[in-house]
């Protein structure tokens, strides 16, 4: 029901003006087309609750997170910061910065996987064929994690660091204290073999190249628990003991350059 109010002009004409307080019409809110719009764009399988695990797409050997809330709550809850793969086709610096899907090395998978903590999402293609070459035979094995990902887990997990790749840095790992969007890398991690010959040149050469960026290289190896290692006193790891797996440790030493 709409009332009416009269209003009186300068002529003596009166006007009949609707009460707009009254009317019993509304505009749909911004809020509601833009989600509208959202749901349009995006299926529903790609798309998850807030209270859901968040999902890894298995494309060919690689993992990747295609919705954003999933990528927020991998790096705010669970200290996984990933690399964006995507390009930004609109923006003038797009070979710089990148937008999704977010890229998982496989141990990051592995391990998230272990704990629980993400649903992994097998392309159809690769389902029933490289489902088991990929994610059985690199990410895992029978016994647990790969030492490629036991080593992972000890930096991200016991350590409490954002793990990123260090390939720029001639590592595996780079290691951050902190969000690297907010801090530097202070560790470059390699993971060696326990019987992998490492000569001093090539630790003095790894050396060399951290400390110019102002950063430390830490070797990692996984070794048997019941393994007896002589540490000399002089050499001292940032890193606190493993917490020992079904039959594995892993052993960390810190190297950097002192001059001459």
């Amino acid at each position: 029901m709409t009332l009416e109010k009269e209003k009186s002009t300068p002529q003596g004409q009166t006007l009949t003006q609707p009460n707009p307080i009254e009317t019993g019409t509304t505009e749909p809110q911004t809020g509601e087309q833009d989600q509208g719009a959202l749901h349009a764009l995006v299926p529903d399988s790609m798309t998850s609750t807030p209270k859901s695990k968040p999902r890894v797409y298995l494309t060919g050997t690689e993992g990747l997170v295609w919705d954003i809330q999933d990528v927020r709550k991998l790096r705010q809850d669970h200290k996984i910061a990933g690399s964006l793969a995507g390009s930004l086709p609109r923006s003038p610096m797009q070979n710089i910065f990148q937008g999704l899907p977010l890229r998982l090395l496989p141990e990051e998978v592995s391990v998230l996987l272990h704990h629980g903590i993400i649903d992994l999402i097998v392309d159809s293609h690769n389902q029933g064929q490289h489902h088991s070459a990929t994610l059985d035979a690199s990410i895992t094995t029978t016994s647990g994690l790969t030492d490629q990902a036991l080593v992972f887990d000890h930096l991200w997990k016991d350590q409490n660091f954002f793990v990123a790749p260090g390939m720029k840095f001639g590592g595996d790992y780079l290691l951050y204290r902190n969000d690297p969007l907010v801090c530097h890398a202070s560790l470059v991690a390699s993971v060696k073999e326990p019987d992998e010959p490492l000569s001093l040149v090539d630790m003095a050469n790894s050396a060399r190249l951290v400390s110019t960026v102002q950063k430390q290289h830490l070797f990692c190896s996984v070794l048997p628990t019941h393994a007896d290692v002589t540490t000399d006193p002089s050499i001292a790891s940032p890193l606190s003991p493993s917490s020992p797996g079904p039959n594995r440790r892993v052993v960390a030493y810190a190297v950097e350059w002192a001059g001459f």
